[in-house]
């Protein structure tokens, strides 16, 4: 039975769990490399995010960029990028033919998508239709949380992240061999935007912004403003000034003075926070 998201020859690497090589912060045998013009590259293409991700490299030979440290990436390289953690935004010009499966972790969703890149193209395929749940003890517990990893072994944190990307994978995969006919595309589509929804307000739309979020969704950004306005009645920037109200609301409740919610939102600096906040500040 053919699989309609990973064809056979990134199969075996998915499902081979034992060959998956973690490299990174996470890894205590993995080795960084030298290479000057990746590095002048980064100096201006590196973000941090408040989730975590997870790339799993399935085709192709390249490198990859992990706190301004640059790592091998070959068929199955597993990075695990931690909430905050700064890694590589997007790849450079020069990539070579790769396939990378990169998965996002929302809250209590995971979501999926495959970013190929063919002759020196960058392309994003977001058709993995299928959100994975998480339970309590998601990847957020899996060796993601700093407080988690305290003085355990680095062996028992690599189990830990494996186990949760491997029963990410595995339900990916199945949903591949799953028989779709008669599922409406419009459910899977409301039931992104949802999760989305939810990370935004539970961040107070820290780093929300569009062309980031409609990559992790896997649509260009012209179809996830569609969408976004169909299943919410809202712009996203509507939507995320209101969330960031709320949780600008609640942070004043707990005492927090406003440079630390600035911080806490993902603003460059309190005086950019200010700018946005004193036209709702007069509102009221």
């Amino acid at each position: 039975m053919k699989n309609r998201y990973f064809n056979e020859n990134v199969l075996p690497v998915l499902l081979r769990v034992r060959s998956w090589r973690l490299v990174g912060s996470v890894s205590a045998d993995s080795h960084s490399v030298a290479l000057p013009r990746h590095c002048r590259w980064m100096l201006t293409h590196q973000h941090a995010h408040p989730y975590a991700e997870a790339l799993i490299a399935l085709e192709g030979t390249t490198v990859y960029g992990l706190d301004n440290r640059i790592y091998p990436c070959r068929p199955g390289t597993v990075l695990v990028f931690e909430p905050g953690q700064a890694h590589d935004n997007g790849y450079p010009p020069w990539t070579p033919a790769i396939a990378h499966l990169w998965i996002s972790f929302m809250q209590d969703k995971a979501m999926a998508r495959l970013i190929v890149s063919r002759q020196g193209r960058i392309h994003a395929r977001g058709n993995i239709h299928c959100l994975v749940d998480l339970d309590h003890a998601g990847l957020w517990r899996q060796g993601t949380s700093s407080a988690f990893r305290a003085g355990l072994p680095v062996e028992l944190i690599r189990l830990r992240l494996l186990a949760a990307l491997a029963e990410v994978v595995a339900t990916l995969v199945e949903e591949g061999y799953r028989d779709t006919a008669g599922d409406p595309q419009h459910r899977f589509q409301r039931e992104k935007i949802e999760a989305i929804c939810r990370h935004i307000r539970e961040t107070g739309g820290a780093d929300a912004r569009l062309n980031h979020l409609a990559q992790i969704a896997g649509y260009s950004k012209f179809h996830f403003l569609r969408l976004f306005q169909r299943h919410t009645g809202q712009s996203i920037h509507a939507y995320v000034n209101q969330a960031r109200l709320r949780k600008v609301e609640a942070l004043l409740a707990r005492g927090l003075a406003l440079k630390a919610i600035a911080a806490e939102l993902g603003f460059s600096c309190p005086a950019a926070f200010s700018r946005w906040y004193r036209p709702f500040r007069k509102k009221a």
